[in-house]
């Protein structure tokens, strides 16, 4: 009876240490945490995003920056402190922060991603794949794109995945997947595969189609009483050539969705 309920409170122990440690975890990932950086540009505000370019630290001024550092904040919650430097803001980049941000790109939903933009310093919503600043806590809605506002957002600072629709034009497919080298290894390995899928895919179908074709023509000139049947051979050729694009389509759009 003794060794039981000492496994028992024991049990129960291990158990209200264990609840305590993910409470503080949680609690440790919720506060902001900030770093005092020299900052190029002058009278930087609150909640402006902060690129770090060739040693330097500026306002973001491109759309799903690579560069991104973090976000000035004011008053975070635990931060280090350089005190060399003469001049300086703290930059979080982990955790709950005000940021900056406009309509540039749509409104703002709540748990909306978020990603650099044009307007130095400023967010906007992450429609695509690629670096993303984080995630919205709040709604930001403005009919002018120019305007700015200042709302809660969980900065966690990396590259995202978005699965696309059907209606993705392959010139937008590529533009991606050249700039999947900043994407996460399995993002990469995505687009680089339905890539080459689309390629081998219209290089198979075009010179078939280009090589049956030509033959076609040239037993048309030696022999014109067959015609009908070498038109009906071509118009076979060209409908399997448009089966095999579009099967290999139809396979790169899964390697990207699954």
């Amino acid at each position: 009876m003794k060794k039981l309920t000492m496994k028992l409170l024991l049990v129960i122990v291990l158990f209200g240490i264990f609840v305590k440690f993910v409470e503080c975890t949680v609690v440790a990932n919720t506060y902001d945490f900030a770093i005092s950086v020299p900052i190029v540009d002058a009278n930087v505000d609150e909640g402006s995003v902060i690129s770090y370019i060739s040693g330097e630290y500026v306002l973001s001024i491109e759309p799903y920056d690579n560069s991104i550092f973090g976000v000035v904040s004011k008053n975070p919650s635990l931060f280090l402190e350089d005190q060399n430097l003469e001049s300086y803001v703290l930059v979080g980049s982990k955790g709950e922060m005000d940021v900056r941000v406009s309509t540039k790109n749509g409104n703002i939903q709540e748990g909306d991603y978020i990603t650099s933009s044009e307007l130095p310093g400023v967010a906007q919503k992450a429609d695509k794949s690629g670096r993303v600043l984080g995630i919205a806590l709040e709604v930001y809605e403005n009919s002018d794109p120019n305007q700015i506002g200042l709302i809660s957002a969980y900065v966690d600072i990396k590259a995202q995945l978005r699965q696309e629709s059907l209606t993705k034009n392959l010139l937008t497919v590529i533009s991606d997947g050249l700039s999947s080298a900043f994407l996460t290894p399995l993002a990469s390995l995505r687009y680089i595969m339905s890539l080459i899928v689309t390629a081998i895919t219209f290089a198979i179908a075009f010179l078939s189609f280009s090589r049956l074709t030509s033959r076609g023509v040239e037993a048309l000139g030696r022999n014109p009483l067959a015609g009908s049947s070498i038109k009906s051979v071509i118009i076979f050729n060209f409908l399997l050539t448009f089966i095999i694009i579009a099967s290999g389509l139809a396979i790169a759009y899964l390697i990207l969705v699954l």
